[in-house]
């Protein structure tokens, strides 16, 4: 079996927002590739190189530090529009971009070629519809061409309502022109070993309700660019929606571009708000059946059960149980996302230790996180399974549950399901609601009293499981009551947990978690 393909994502600013002047050498700059590559599991790395702005010079897109002025205070021009608790942040990383600049250091081919030395493939990757800042007209991450063509936004004759309203619309030639006119300057000028389109950042193109005519004209982009790239022998790869239906509801036919020889390697993936921990990696396996193209699964940095939830880092433990999962469903591969070097609270020294020596972090503990699925086109069914209210039981259980695991453990393995449980009793004295796509949910409530949750019936699979113990909710988890699953009942692949409440007490899951040792 082929060792699966560990990607690793460093976005456009990073490097230039956590060194100091002083790291901005020649030397300095290889020393990231060194961080991610020398002794680790990486087989590629990629280099995002713009938002809406490039952080490489071109004569397409402005460069982010266009109009900044080094010498001048945070109340230039360049600041008009930048919230004054952004400015000593933007400064900062747009100030060494400019350095590097005026000392003659591209980072970009210093880094492809250092790749190269080290016999990691080196990638460019650019964000084909980055929507940071778009409620603040004026706002310095913004390009030229979308301040002065509003009439290219998604949806440009609505008031702000949502970010995605002013992605750009790939249905207009200028639009597309301008990011094949981009690219084709960065395939001519770095010696790369791949590119990737990632369109993720954002994945809405198109107008709601004309995603389908936009498809045939994204395909021929990708078409372009593949005309560009394999001459070259440059790989081409694609970051999309997780789930098949919404990027090709999306006008993202992604399985039509591996089926036409057009990509590589696909990424399925989440946007920001959370790893999905359920993509189905063996759909897209089936619908790719017979082309070369392998898939990927993208992990953010985060894990999520619901949105507006508290977002917590990945541990070692539930990223070792999202990999071992997806590995174990077909996937060739891990693409890691904001998992990149000196994160602090974000991403630990050793959880990035963990994520660049994958698989191996599976060996060890794994947790298994319900998640949820923050892409979805416009009207579509949504992934989103909590919170979900556990009342008294009638013909079926109050609530089920189906989670992926992986491997199935070994016989000596301790396993568990653990469960976030809150007081659901009405009307809510504490906790917050959040209203998400029409969809109101109520959280952070004081949770399910010991004495209500230990009554609970949960199953595993249809074999009861016993009340082990109650769980203080924390940084890592969510969890507040845990029950041990028998041996030789977790299977391998799909797990189902079924909850039944035979009290009176309302109760509300907002965590759910099968642990495996």
């Amino acid at each position: 079996m082929p060792q699966p393909l560990l990607m690793l994502n460093e976005d456009c600013n990073h490097f230039a927002y956590t060194r100091t002047p002083d790291e901005l050498t020649p030397e300095g700059v290889d020393a990231l590739v060194d961080t991610y590559a020398k002794g680790t599991r990486v087989t590629d790395l990629l280099f995002n190189l713009n938002g809406m702005r490039s952080s490489v010079t071109n004569s397409v897109k402005q460069v982010f530090w266009e109009g900044f002025d080094p010498e001048a205070g945070d109340d230039q021009s360049y600041f008009a529009h930048v919230p004054d608790y952004e400015r000593p942040m933007i400064r900062k990383w747009v100030g060494n971009m400019l350095l590097m600049e005026q000392r003659g250091i591209d980072p970009y081919a210093r880094w492809l070629a250092r790749c190269r030395a080290l016999g990691v493939r080196g990638w460019i990757s650019v964000r084909m519809n980055d929507i940071h800042c778009v409620d603040v007209r004026g706002h310095m991450m913004h390009d030229r061409l979308w301040e002065e063509h509003p009439e290219y936004w998604r949806e440009p004759e609505r008031e702000f309502e949502s970010p995605i309203d002013r992605a750009l619309d790939f249905g207009h030639a200028a639009v597309r022109e301008h990011y094949l006119a981009y690219i084709r300057e960065l395939v001519e000028r770095y010696d790369m070993d791949g590119l990737e389109l990632d369109f993720m950042r954002q994945p809405y193109n198109f107008r709601a309700g004309h995603e389908a005519e936009g498809a045939a004209l994204m395909t021929a982009l990708v078409g372009r660019v593949r005309e560009m790239t394999q001459p070259r022998g440059i790989r081409l790869a694609a970051r999309v929606p997780g789930w098949p239906d919404t990027a090709r509801r999306l006008g993202l036919e992604a399985t039509a571009w591996a089926r036409e020889g057009l990509i590589d390697h696909l990424i399925i993936a989440s946007i920001f708000s959370t790893s999905d921990n359920d993509m189905p990696v063996e759909e897209w396996k089936a619908l790719l059946y017979g082309t070369k193209v392998t898939v990927l699964a993208s992990l953010e940095y985060s894990i999520s059960p619901f949105p507006k939830a508290s977002m917590r880092p990945h541990t070692i433990e539930t990223l070792g149980g999202t990999v071992a999962s997806y590995l174990e469903r077909g996937a060739d591969g891990i693409y890691l996302f904001n998992f990149m070097d000196r994160g602090g609270v974000y991403v630990s020294d050793a959880l990035l230790s963990a994520a660049t020596h994958l698989p191996d972090a599976c060996a060890g503990p794994r947790r298994h996180v319900m998640t949820f699925t923050d892409s979805f086109a416009p009207g579509e069914p949504q992934h989103i399974r909590l919170p979900q209210e556990i009342q008294r039981y009638g013909y079926r259980p109050s609530v089920e549950f189906r989670l992926p695991t992986g491997p199935a453990p070994v016989s000596d393995q301790p396993v568990e399901v653990r469960l976030g449980l809150e007081n659901a009793t009405q009307p809510p004295v504490f906790g917050r609601y959040t209203l998400y796509m029409g969809r109101l949910m109520h959280h952070d409530n004081e949770p399910l009293p010991d004495e209500i949750a230990c009554r609970l019936l949960v199953r595993v699979n249809g074999t009861a499981c016993s009340f082990t113990r109650a769980v203080t909710p924390g940084a890592e988890s969510g969890a507040t009551h845990a029950f041990t699953i028998p041996p030789g009942i977790l299977r391998r692949g799909d797990n189902v947990i079924e909850v039944s409440n035979p009290t009176e007490v309302a109760a509300q899951a907002v965590w759910v978690e099968i642990a495996v040792g």
